[in-house]
C-alpha cells in the first residue's frame, strides 16, 4: 500500500485555479472515513509517536485495512492497477490470509477448506427459476466478503434458498414440491430418500430454532462468528446437490 501511493493533483474550489497534491493511499483513507463519518484510520498520528505508519496499520482493525485497498485500487490509474493488485495478493499468500484482491478491486474470500468453489458458483447457472438464482448468488456473494456482517448476512440469504427450493415446483404445494426434489436427489434408493429427508427437516429446525432467519427472544443466539461458516456450508451443501436435479 505505501508502495503505491501514486501522486494525485486535485482542485479543491472549482472556482479558483490553485491544485493541492495527495495520493492514492490517503485518498483511500479519506474516503474510508467520510463513508463511516468517523477518522476510523488516521495515519498522522505516527508524527506523534515512535511508530511507523506500517506498524500504525497492522493494528487497525482488517475489514477497515481491506476497504482502504479496495479504494486505493479504485483510486490507481489503470497502469498502476496490476502491480498493486499482484502485490496485495503475493502479500495475503505469504502469511496465509485467505483472501484475494479480484480484478474488480473487491476483496473476496478464497473458498479453501469449505464447500464453496469456483465450479458450485458456475452451477448458478442451472437454475432456472429467476428469484431463486438471485437469491443464490446474494448468498455466495455475502459469504466471500471479508466482514463479519456480511457472513451473518450470507447465512440468512442462503438459509432464504432453502426455503424457497421448497416451492421450485410452483404446480405442487410446499410439501409435495420438497418431496419430488427429494426423490429426484435419491434416485429411487430409499435409504437415501430417508438421508435427505432428515437433512432438510434438520436444516429447517436450524434455521427456525437460532437466530438466523426469524429474531424472537426464544431464538438461540450464535455466539461465534465461526458458527456462521458451518451453518453456511451445511445449508450449501444440501442445495448445491439439489439444485443439479432440479428440471
Amino acid at each position: 500500500m505505501q508502495n503505491f501511493r501514486e501522486p494525485i493533483q486535485y482542485q479543491p474550489n472549482r472556482y479558483h485555479n490553485w491544485t493541492e497534491k495527495t495520493d492514492a493511499l490517503d485518498v483511500a483513507i479519506n474516503r474510508l472515513n467520510e463513508f463511516m463519518d468517523t477518522p476510523v484510520i488516521d495515519l498522522k498520528s505516527a508524527m506523534f509517536s515512535l511508530s511507523s505508519e506500517e506498524e500504525i496499520f497492522a493494528n487497525y482493525f482488517t475489514p477497515f485495512i481491506f476497504d482502504v485497498i479496495e479504494f486505493q485500487y479504485d483510486e490507481l490509474s489503470e497502469g498502476e492497477k496490476c502491480g498493486f493488485q499482484e502485490e496485495i495478493n503475493a502479500s495475503l499468500q505469504k502469511d496465509n490470509v485467505s483472501f484475494r484482491l479480484i480484478d474488480r478491486g473487491l476483496i473476496e474470500q478464497l473458498p479453501d477448506h469449505e464447500v464453496l468453489t469456483s465450479e458450485l458458483i458456475s452451477m448458478t447457472e442451472q437454475i432456472k427459476e429467476p428469484g431463486l438464482r438471485e437469491l443464490f448468488d446474494i448468498a455466495v456473494e455475502k459469504h466471500m466478503q471479508p466482514s463479519s456482517q456480511s457472513h451473518k448476512d450470507a447465512v440468512e440469504k442462503i438459509w432464504g434458498v432453502l426455503e424457497r427450493l421448497k416451492t421450485y415446483y410452483t404446480g405442487l404445494d410446499k410439501k409435495k414440491s420438497v418431496e419430488r426434489i427429494i426423490n429426484d436427489m435419491a434416485g429411487g434408493q430409499e435409504d437415501f430418500v430417508k438421508l435427505f429427508d432428515t437433512e432438510f427437516k434438520a436444516l429447517t429446525d436450524i434455521g427456525n430454532s437460532f437466530r438466523i432467519r426469524h429474531h424472537e427472544t426464544d431464538r438461540t443466539d450464535i455466539t461465534d462468528i465461526r458458527y456462521y461458516d458451518y451453518f453456511f456450508n451445511r445449508c450449501l451443501s444440501l442445495i448445491a446437490l439439489a439444485i443439479q436435479y432440479l428440471e
